[in-house]
């Protein structure tokens, strides 16, 4: 609510904001914050300064120069940025002339919010135990004085008392609690919830009574992060985004710029742009760990959108839950997740991919043996594990496995292998007339959509029932299935007949005709000059569920919205987050057809 203007300061006007930062009191001198007001060039620091001062004179008894300056704040363009402590500020100065109607709603309304002053709530509740008293309700005043009190501060603790003192509360004490041994509450409990309550005073008082060689590692590297939010005066902005990319990195720079160009183009979509502060990894861990640190306590970013790479995520994740700010991790894999509740996950992990594409086969097809052909690396080789565990399972038969170096381009040795056609007994001249070894139904290729069709050309040199060819051997067809790294229309072009019939998973169909992709497509194609793909099209649906920022107070209230609400409208599907934090979504079957990608159709009976 805005109150009538009384009085009037003459200064310079402050450009628009949407900031909410915590605010507290202000260690320089009235002259200095006079002196500031009238030369600092950053508008949002001189609006601040005015509401600093204004908050001394009004403790210090100096209403109506404190009411010219409240006045004056709520008179600049940027009055929305401060509108609660502002609104708080005349409410405390009308509630006390006897105006009590609508200041007294305003206080009520007010009296939990972060984003006032903390000499501000303790007052309200002063103020409201005053309203009590005249009222002639003793057991609230009792209540709100109890309250008032445990709020109180020094800057302000000589004038609560004061006013609590002309309502003789001395003599109204509410009942004491029922004794209880002692606190279960851990430290690391109790400074969360003075950080989340926004007294950033009373978190560093309490951290100034411990004796932290004591602690474990976790809260101690916890209060490292809090005192660094302390000192910074915790801001909070709620239209500004971190975005952390391997920006400089010399491998993947141009992916960074291609994901810069796209988040830039979603973020201009939306109804409120966020300013974007993109911070540069350089693809090093630590690097990204220092970016949350700044985005935080220098920025005051709202949330964050990053890292990629996967050397950079889980460390960056694990700053993000000790800093609370949320997290939109963009990493291939869900592990990030296990940092905490600040940390969501909007990609499409390769677990689920996998658990529809096994059930899919085992349903639908009655194809239950499997066996997998990937990349000699350590995430395959934890991915085919977790392939082997969901076909058990699911009451499958996991044949075997192979793994073939990385870097590899020429199959044929890999193919022969895998066909089980080593044996030197066996003569050159009658190779082409042994069959390979076909003892499963489906084949998983983790790997990319350049890669996997030289892959199945090479199989099906080697003999295999593969896409739609056939060497004529009496063997099962050999079902090949993958990633949403396959989604690339390149993969048929390249592959002639072996890749046909290949199943995978994604969040969309890139040849979509529903009118919201289809007008995110042409724009997308209109200012960036190129198709978008499935990662262009989570960006853009992840920007919309940071957007939750707009209606958000703090990071708090932020990562509680990301977890409980929902979006109106996803292009990948997802309008809302599961309990475990990753993206609630359907998935959609593809299959690769000779002229295409297509949604994957049950065969007519």
């Amino acid at each position: 609510m805005s109150f009538p203007i009384y009085g009037f300061l003459s200064i310079l006007a402050i450009g628009p904001c949407t900031a909410t930062p915590h605010y507290k009191a202000s260690t320089l001198s009235e002259t200095e914050l006079l002196e500031q007001i009238q030369t600092s060039s950053i508008e949002k620091d001189k609006t601040l300064s005015m509401l600093q001062l204004a908050e001394r004179y009004r403790l210090s008894g100096r209403i109506n120069e404190a009411k010219s300056l409240y006045s004056a704040a709520n008179k600049s363009s940027s009055a929305t940025t401060f509108t609660h402590s502002i609104d708080v500020g005349l409410a405390l100065i009308y509630a006390s002339q006897n105006n009590t109607k609508e200041a007294v709603r305003t206080l009520e309304e007010n009296m939990e919010r972060r984003d006032i002053f903390a000499t501000q709530r303790a007052s309200i509740y002063a103020e409201l135990a005053r309203q009590a008293f005249m009222d002639g309700d003793q057991e609230t005043v009792a209540y709100y004085a109890q309250l008032a009190r445990e709020k109180s501060i020094p800057q302000n603790k000589e004038q609560v008392e004061k006013t609590l003192g002309s309502l003789g509360t001395q003599d109204y004490t509410t009942p004491s609690p029922t004794p209880v041994e002692e606190s279960s509450t851990s430290p690391m409990e109790e400074i969360q919830k003075s950080m989340k309550e926004g007294e950033l005073e009373q978190a560093a008082t309490f951290i100034g009574t411990l004796a932290k060689q004591t602690l474990d590692e976790k809260t101690q590297k916890y209060i490292q992060a809090a005192e660094l939010r302390i000192e910074a005066n915790d801001p909070f902005f709620a239209d500004k985004l971190g975005v952390m990319l391997p920006i400089s990195h010399e491998k993947y720079a141009p992916v960074a710029t291609a994901f810069q160009q796209s988040i830039e183009y979603s973020n201009n979509q939306l109804s409120m742009p966020f300013q974007l502060v993109f911070f540069d990894t350089k693809g090093d861990p630590l690097e990204a760990q220092n970016g949350v640190k700044q985005l935080v306590t220098q920025d005051g970013c709202s949330a964050i959108l990053g890292p990629l790479l996967k050397t950079t995520v889980q460390g960056a994740a694990q700053s993000a839950q000790l800093f609370e700010v949320p997290m939109l991790t963009l990493s291939k894999e869900n592990t990030p997740l296990s940092e905490g509740d600040f940390i969501f996950y909007v990609n499409l992990s390769p677990e689920r991919q996998l658990s529809d594409l096994i059930e899919h086969h085992i349903t639908e097809k009655q194809n239950t043996r499997f066996a997998s052909l990937a990349p000699d690396t350590e995430s395959s080789k934890e991915l085919i594990n977790q392939f082997e565990q969901e076909v058990l399972r699911m009451n499958g038969t996991f044949v075997r496995s192979q793994f073939y170096p990385p870097e590899t381009t020429d199959f044929r040795e890999t193919a022969r292998i895998f066909s089980d056609k080593t044996d030197p007994k066996i003569k050159p001249e009658d190779i082409d007339q042994i069959p390979p070894r076909a003892d499963f139904d489906v084949l998983f290729i983790p790997d990319n959509y350049r890669k996997t069709p030289l892959i199945t050309s090479a199989l099906a040199y080697e003999g295999f029932k593969i896409g739609s060819f056939d060497a004529g051997h009496d063997i099962p067809k050999t079902h090949i299935i993958g990633l949403n790294s396959w989604n690339n229309p390149k993969i048929i072009r390249s592959s002639g007949q072996y890749m046909i019939g290949g199943l995978f998973m994604d969040a969309i169909w890139m040849n979509s005709k529903t009118p919201d992709f289809t007008a995110f497509r042409d724009g997308f194609v209109d200012a960036l000059q190129r198709n978008p793909n499935i990662f262009d099209a989570i960006l853009f649906d992840t920007l919309r569920f940071a957007a939750l920022a707009h209606k958000s107070a703090s990071r708090y209230e932020l990562q509680s919205n990301i977890q409980t609400q929902s979006i109106s409208k996803a292009l990948t599907g997802g309008l809302r987050f599961r309990e475990d934090r990753e993206l609630d979504r359907a998935l959609i079957l593809l299959e690769l057809k000779k002229d295409g990608i297509y949604p994957w159709l049950a065969p007519e009976e």
